[in-house]
């Protein structure tokens, strides 16, 4: 019996010195709310906080935006979502088909790019047409490789 203790006791000592990382490595900060882990889209909109600012911050690169710019088209880009949220709400439990998702989403993208457009310069507007030309570039080469239906074109 004490061949048992002298082998049970610091066995259970060393997997309680042992567990703890393993316990703690699976805590973390909870997922916030109404977003869904690992699923893009999923929650309160796609362009929340950083993505916001990770999208002006390639315009402003890519347009070489000023201040004023800058912040016309965060102001057009919070527009956007906050009547895309409206629009979520209003639709709550009655959501539109595919097709009709993907006409809205055209829609939406198509008033963001005029609104973009309007506030640029002739210099710039060359290089924001030139931006969306690669934009749906990218978007005919992922529907062909999906095999999507060109009635989703962006």
């Amino acid at each position: 019996m004490k061949l048992t203790h002298r082998i049970l006791i610091p066995a259970i000592a060393l997997a309680a010195l042992v567990s703890p990382p393993f316990t703690i490595a699976q805590d973390g900060p909870p997922p916030p709310p109404g977003n869904s882990i690992g699923v893009p889209g999923k929650g309160e909109g796609k362009m929340r906080g950083p993505d916001l600012e990770k999208r002006i911050a390639r315009l402003k690169e890519i347009l070489s935006l000023t201040p004023e710019q800058e912040t016309q088209v965060r102001e057009i880009f919070t527009r956007q979502r906050e009547q895309s949220k409206a629009q979520r709400q209003a639709n709550k439990g009655n959501r539109p088909t595919k097709e009709e998702a993907q006409k809205l989403r055209k829609e939406r993208r198509d008033k963001i790019d005029a609104a973009i457009r309007a506030v640029l310069t002739p210099e710039q507007q060359i290089k924001w047409d030139a931006h969306l030309a690669e934009r749906k570039d990218r978007g005919d080469k992922l529907r062909k490789r999906n095999q999507i239906p060109e009635s989703s074109a962006t």
